[in-house]
């Protein structure tokens, strides 16, 4: 099956499921969506003015009224039926290995691009190249210490849902860190560790004047997820 047959398909999917959860609110008077509309208010309210408090509230809420209703629990019943079915007629059921973005014309990259995924830079000396990944969940190791980066700036890119991220930078490398989440937790260099709610960080260090120095511009954002930035 093409590429846009399967979005079309995975498009329609969600479609289908949105308007039962609609029809659901209608016909059946579902208190549930109230609730749903309450939790996301105190997630909102709790992130804007840091308060922890309104936040869990508002996301125990949304754990809980989400699974209470109808449309949820006939959507894990057709997963189940779609595992069932796929076990009766003996084929191998997808795992998140093949779920992947496409990769890049460029070759072999030392983070691919995946949705639930753990990956680490080689051990060995590596060449580099910029990183640019998306993913769902994913935990990121990047030492750039067994690499050379180019004269010039090198660029770091990591837009994910879920998960951790470790960076280690060579000493004499100038780094400019722009990173935004809903809830994690910053550590950068030789700075005391910052919780973030819904907020954006903002660092540079730049030991370097010469303008051979290299340069490495570092992009994160997440939702839920912590980032260090260290030397090594």
């Amino acid at each position: 099956m093409s590429t846009n047959n399967q979005t079309n398909r995975y498009a329609l999917i969600l479609i289908a499921f949105l308007g039962l959860l609609f029809v659901e609110t209608l016909l059946f008077e579902n208190a549930s969506i109230v609730i749903v509309l309450a939790g996301i208010a105190l997630l909102y309210f709790g992130m804007r003015r840091n308060n922890r408090i309104l936040f869990w509230i508002g996301l125990i809420l949304l754990f809980i009224s989400v699974f209470s209703m109808l449309t949820i629990r006939l959507l894990l019943f057709g997963i189940v039926l779609y595992i069932v079915y796929k076990l009766w007629k003996q084929e191998p059921l997808p795992t998140w290995d093949r779920i992947q973005f496409p990769e890049s014309s460029n070759g072999s990259r030392i983070i691919q691009q995946r949705m639930f995924s753990s990956q680490s830079t080689p051990t060995e000396p590596y060449a580099w190249q910029d990183v640019h990944v998306h993913s769902i969940f994913g935990e990121y190791g990047l030492d750039l210490t067994n690499t050379i980066l180019p004269k010039g700036t090198s660029f770091i890119s990591i837009r994910k849902v879920l998960g951790k991220t470790v960076i280690l930078v060579p000493y004499g490398v100038n780094v400019r860190i722009h990173y935004s989440t809903f809830v994690g937790e910053a550590c950068f260099f030789d700075a005391p560790p910052v919780r973030l709610w819904n907020q954006t960080y903002q660092l540079a260090d730049q030991p370097g004047t010469d303008q051979d120095t290299p340069e490495l511009i570092i992009s994160l954002s997440s939702w839920i997820g912590d980032v260090e930035v260290l030397r090594k």
